[in-house]
């Protein structure tokens, strides 16, 4: 659940550290992926000559002709779904999915495999992904511009699942347990039926797209880490939605991930985004920016803006309808992740004030509901001890689009 690819300047070894990493984090979760061959068959030290000339997130990078073949299965928006306006009926973007043992050869999976059944499972679930970005923000691929996007499963180096900017594509461990000094062991299970997962990844291309944020730099990869959190939440919300209403689940990963400590009792999430410091997570973190110190680590420094999201969401009026609640906190989010003004974003609190004036532009355009999204956006990051304040937003376009949008999954 991180990603890989070097900060600009950052040579090889960039992409082989976790932000802050220590002894004691347990598994890495944004790694430098498998050794060996990519699915063009080139080598690791191919790749690294890339990654240098691709920038910070490597993010124009793609895998060469051999991976970029086939389609997911019935590449249109799924049942039930369809208010995306003119776009609600064109195709979506291309997803190869690939086993890890296959890279050499290039064959990719079949949406349809009688001895893989569960893979029809994450077309399904990739094509939904891709329907949820373009159905509620209007975006096509983690570009924008609909790229094709490159998955591969069973890779059991990359500690659960990893978003690899190097060569553009996401890296899943299907099942993998991993222990760590201590004797706990991480176990990931389902990771084809993991929507926050899935959505977890794949936002982190996104915002690699949106930004100039430096995955080497603790608080910045702290805030790329939030972004995957709050978006993986929301995609998985939308999912359920569809079926009936249901309370917000603010557990990344409950349904996907666990940890077995010595004692055997298990935590049964990988973060709390309604609890920072819930001790049945695998990764406590803090709920004020007052509390983060240099020894966090970027995950724990995560959950900061994370419960501000969370925070804005409930002033949003959670109790009342989830849905429309955390779609509304998501479009704040989104916009300011798109506009212009991210490329200058590098801290949490330069984010905060980017959010407001997202908040405010919506606002003004129409958006607002009692209470006035503003004041709640505002709220929220007060109560994560960040004072948030708005200013003009260059992006008329994306906003007007936005506010066009009926609010809530129904």
């Amino acid at each position: 659940m991180g990603r890989a690819g070097a900060a600009k300047g950052g040579g090889a070894q960039a992409a082989r550290r976790s932000p802050a990493k220590r002894e004691d984090d347990g598994p890495s979760r944004c790694g430098s992926g498998p050794g060996g061959r990519l699915p063009d068959g080139r080598d690791e030290d191919a790749r690294d000559a890339a990654r240098d000339d691709a920038g910070s997130c490597g993010r124009q990078r793609r895998a060469p002709a051999q991976a970029r073949r086939g389609r997911a299965r019935d590449a249109r928006p799924a049942p039930g779904r369809g208010r995306g306006g003119a776009l609600a009926g064109a195709k979506l973007p291309d997803v190869e999915v690939y086993d890890l043992a296959d890279l050499k050869s290039g064959r990719r999976l079949a949406p349809i495999d009688p001895n893989r059944p569960g893979y029809g499972d994450f077309f399904d679930l990739t094509k939904a992904l891709l329907t949820f970005y373009r159905e509620r923000f209007g975006r096509e691929s983690y570009d924008g511009k609909g790229a094709r996007l490159a998955v591969i499963l069973n890779d059991m180096s990359c500690g659960g699942s990893l978003h690899d900017a190097t060569v553009e594509c996401l890296r899943f461990s299907e099942t993998w347990s991993g222990k760590k000094t201590g004797g706990v062991v991480y176990e990931f299970s389902g990771i084809p039926r993991a929507p926050d997962y899935l959505a977890h990844e794949f936002q982190h291309a996104v915002t690699c797209a949106c930004s100039s944020l430096d995955y080497d730099k603790t608080d910045q990869a702290a805030l790329h880490e939030s972004l995957s959190d709050v978006f993986a939440i929301t995609f998985r919300h939308w999912l359920s939605a569809q079926a009936a209403p249901a309370p917000i689940d603010w557990r990344f990963g409950s349904q996907t991930a666990k940890i077995v400590p010595p004692s055997g009792l298990q935590k049964p999430c990988t973060r709390n985004l309604d609890a920072p410091g819930d001790v049945d997570a695998w990764e406590a973190g803090r709920s004020s920016i007052g509390a983060v110190t240099p020894a966090d680590s970027a995950y724990a420094a995560s959950l900061v803006p994370s419960h501000a999201f969370r925070r804005v969401t409930a002033r949003l009026g959670e109790d009342k309808d989830a849905a429309k609640a955390i779609d509304e906190a998501a479009r704040v989010w989104y916009a300011a992740l798109a506009s212009p003004e991210m490329k200058n974003v590098h801290t949490i609190q330069a984010f905060a004030d980017l959010t407001a004036s997202a908040a405010q532009a919506l606002e003004k355009a129409g958006a607002g509901a009692p209470p006035a999204l503003l004041d709640a956006v505002r709220g929220g990051w007060s109560e994560v001890g960040v004072a948030a304040a708005p200013g003009p937003l260059q992006n008329p376009a994306l906003i007007a689009a936005l506010v066009a949008k009926p609010t809530g999954f129904a």
